[in-house]
């Protein structure tokens, strides 16, 4: 039977998979709930290699990397009244507003650009 705050663990570290293959800009250590150690005899920490979700921090690595991507492969801008609002640079592409908040995206974009 697992207990509840590993049920907890395994769903955060499942849902957090994406195939990432980016690494963190710094180290990031996990403490092992108490009720785990067992499994790592000897191991108090975990070494985290990639992005997860939930964790502090985490938003900047998805804000980068969707911002990153905004910008290179679909040559937006941002507005000179916030960052955090993208617009097409070329009309030619379509019509889009890109509103940002760590790794949350709201879209509104015509038929074109989609």
């Amino acid at each position: 039977m697992i207990q509840h705050s590993s049920q907890r663990l395994i769903l955060c570290i499942g849902a957090s998979k994406d195939n990432s293959t980016t690494h963190l800009n710094r180290d990031f250590y996990i403490r092992i709930p108490s009720d785990l150690q067992r499994f790592f005899p000897r191991c108090e920490f975990l070494k985290v290699e990639q992005p997860l979700y939930r964790i502090p921090k985490a938003g900047n690595h998805w804000f980068r990397m969707y911002y990153e991507h905004y910008m290179k492969q679909l040559a937006m801008e941002t507005s000179t009244y916030n960052p955090c609002l993208l617009h097409c640079r070329d009309l030619k592409q379509g019509f889009s507003i890109i509103g940002m908040q760590t790794d949350d995206t709201l879209i509104v974009a015509d038929e074109a650009f989609a």
